[in-house]
């Protein structure tokens, strides 16, 4: 049961004693690594993100990605919304077909 939850704003303060999830941006955790890892928003339009994509930049977005999934020691989940706020099919991340 997750009985604390903190947005981690000083990551170097944390303890590692398992009694807290942190929640935190990709870029918060470059050099971190973590026995589980759960990558939400895996979805096209979040990942990569559109104005990313429209503006040329999709490889820094693969670049992040790659940050995300490679922070999990054991395990790593991912996850996705079936459809989207405006009630439209959700597709899933083209990235996920390069985890394996």
């Amino acid at each position: 049961m997750l009985s604390v939850a903190s947005l981690a704003k000083e990551i170097d303060g944390q303890t590692a004693d398992g009694s807290k999830v942190l929640l935190l941006t990709v870029h918060q955790a470059k050099g971190l690594e973590f026995d589980t890892v759960f990558v939400a928003g895996c979805a096209e339009g979040e990942y990569p993100n559109q104005r990313s994509v429209r503006e040329g930049q999709e490889v820094e977005e693969q670049r992040l990605f790659y940050v995300a999934i490679s922070r999990a020691k054991k395990r790593l989940l991912f996850s996705y919304p079936m459809v989207n706020k405006w009630g439209r099919q959700q597709v899933r991340s083209r990235y996920l077909r390069l985890v394996r």
